[in-house]
């Protein structure tokens, strides 16, 4: 999540988990962060 309303990224390295950046990572993030923006 950033400061700017509406605005996320998936993939960066640390993001969520150490695996962010690596080719599972994203996955374990994405179910975070869709949780953070309200998706059921």
């Amino acid at each position: 999540m950033t400061d700017v309303p509406g605005l996320y990224f998936l993939g960066l390295l640390w993001q969520h988990t150490q695996g962010s950046a690596t080719l599972f990572g994203p996955t374990v993030d994405g179910l975070h962060l869709a949780a953070r923006m309200g998706c059921p």
